[in-house]
């Protein structure tokens, strides 16, 4: 099973960094759709390096500096803004979506 496969690293960071998953019901609660996306980044290096708050999500020149600003923050920004307005709007959807987001992906 899982737990004995080598790279199974139970509660490793959990306390601090956990795993998120929402809900958004459908019609069929049976059949779901998963969206997916990891919420963690890579080590700044070297701070001194940094023009910006790699942290800050600055816009700077039209653009987003920062750690993650182009990598899947984006993407799970975007689904879950897409999944609330669908909610708000009352939309009711056939299948069930899940929205799941990790950490330690990198």
């Amino acid at each position: 099973g899982i737990k004995e496969h080598p790279g199974y690293l139970p509660n490793r960071h959990m306390d601090t960094r956990p795993n998120v998953t929402g809900v958004l019901w459908g019609e069929d609660r049976e059949r779901q759709v998963m969206i997916y996306s990891h919420i963690d980044t890579v080590p700044i290096g070297n701070p001194d390096a940094w023009t910006v708050d790699p942290f800050g999500g600055e816009v700077k020149d039209g653009r987003i500096w920062g750690r993650g600003s182009g990598d899947n923050k984006s993407g799970i920004a975007g689904s879950l803004f897409a999944l609330e307005a669908l909610r708000a709007c009352g939309i009711k959807l056939k299948k069930t979506v899940a929205l799941s987001s990790c950490v330690d992906e990198e």
